[in-house]
C-alpha cells in the first residue's frame, strides 16, 4: 500500500496543486503508472475518494448539460430569427436549386410542346415522365395522388383493342369448352 505523505514530497506535486487545477489527476496517475496502486472498498478512504471523484464526474456533466439545455434555447430564438430574414426557402432536400430548376423547365418544355399537338398530357403524366415512377406514389403530387395504371401491362391491354377482342374470343372459347366437358361428365357417369 501507498502511502498518502508518499506523495507530498514528489518533486512535481505540491501540497496545494495535489486536488485542483492543471495537475488535477497527476498523482494518481503517477502511482497507476507505478502498478502500486490497490483499491480495497473496506477502507473509508478508499471509498471515499471513489464517491468523491464520482460525485464531482457527476456535477461537472449535470453542470455541462444544464449549459447546453440554456444555450439550445438561445441558438433556436436566433436560427428562427435568421430563417424569417431569408428571401430563398429551400424545401427540396438534399437536392439543390439548379436540379428543382432543370425538372421545372423539362416539365415546362413537355407541356408547350404537347400543346401544340392535339392531345394534350395530364400534370401526372409529365411528372412521371420528368421524375421517374415510385410504386403508389406520383412524384411531386405527395401521397395522396396514385398512379394512374398499376402496371404496363394493364395500360397496354387498354390502349389495343384488338387485344381486347382477342380475349374476349379466347374468354369464349373457353367457356364453351368447360361447358363441353360438363356434358361429358354427365354422360360418363
Amino acid at each position: 500500500m501507498v502511502a498518502e505523505d508518499d506523495f507530498i514530497d514528489d518533486e512535481t506535486t505540491t501540497p496545494a496543486k495535489r486536488g485542483s487545477g492543471k495537475s488535477r489527476g497527476v498523482t494518481f496517475a503517477k502511482v497507476r503508472a507505478s502498478n502500486d496502486f490497490e483499491l480495497n472498498y473496506d477502507r473509508q478512504e478508499d471509498r471515499e475518494t471513489v464517491n468523491s471523484i464520482m460525485n464531482a464526474a457527476f456535477k461537472n456533466h449535470k453542470a455541462n448539460y444544464t449549459n447546453i439545455l440554456r444555450s439550445s434555447g438561445e441558438r433556436s430564438r436566433i436560427n428562427t430569427n435568421n430563417k424569417v430574414k431569408s428571401k430563398a426557402h429551400h424545401i427540396g432536400g438534399s437536392r439543390p436549386f439548379v436540379w428543382h430548376r432543370k425538372k421545372l423547365e423539362k416539365m415546362v418544355e413537355i407541356q408547350s410542346q404537347s400543346t401544340t399537338e392535339s392531345e394534350a398530357p395530364k400534370d401526372v403524366d409529365i411528372f412521371t415522365q420528368v421524375l421517374g415512377t415510385r410504386s403508389g406514389y406520383v412524384r411531386g403530387l405527395g401521397h395522396s395522388v396514385k398512379p394512374i395504371a398499376a402496371s404496363s401491362s394493364t395500360l397496354s391491354i387498354q390502349r389495343d383493342p384488338e387485344i381486347v377482342h382477342e380475349l374476349e374470343a379466347t374468354k369464349a372459347t373457353i367457356k364453351e369448352l368447360k361447358a363441353r366437358q360438363s356434358e361429358y361428365d354427365i354422360l360418363k357417369n
